[in-house]
């Protein structure tokens, strides 16, 4: 898990709009015709041969979560969740449509199985357990000095 993710969050929003999120550090948040993205809060639990995420994604349905583990370019794996809630009211002689997206990816403590992972959705809270994968000893080479 980076532990700098939260940070760079933070200070990206107190201390630089729009004009900077354009590099590779602080990318441009996704835009909707609705208005922005909105992450959910998000805690990682690790255990000793699983890894829990726990989500708050409100008012959305079961059937409305995406799911994904992806590797990134540094060879970590990130647990990416998107959501979308869709609402429409009728009342009398008028008509109103909202939307709401969530997108949060979160980095992984450690590797993780692809497969064998489960989820659970219950009053607005997603739980996902990871099976965790312990790591491969690292061949050791001693050197000797002449």
């Amino acid at each position: 898990m980076d532990p700098f993710d939260e940070i760079r969050r933070v200070w990206k929003k107190l201390f630089f709009g729009p004009f900077f999120w354009d590099d590779e550090w602080f990318p441009r948040p996704a835009v909707t015709e609705e208005g922005f993205v909105r992450e959910p809060l998000v805690d990682v639990r690790e255990e000793k041969d699983r890894i829990i995420v726990t989500a708050e994604v409100p008012g959305v349905e079961k059937k409305d979560i995406k799911l994904r583990i992806k590797d990134d370019e540094f060879g970590n794996q990130r647990l990416v969740i998107s959501a979308r809630r869709e609402e429409q009211k009728r009342k009398k002689g008028s008509f109103s449509a909202s939307s709401m997206v969530f997108v949060k990816e979160v980095s992984l403590p450690a590797r993780v199985k692809k497969q064998g992972a489960e989820a659970t959705y219950k009053n607005g809270i997603l739980e996902v357990k990871l099976v965790r994968v312990e790591p491969k000893e690292k061949e050791r080479v001693d050197i000797p000095i002449k």
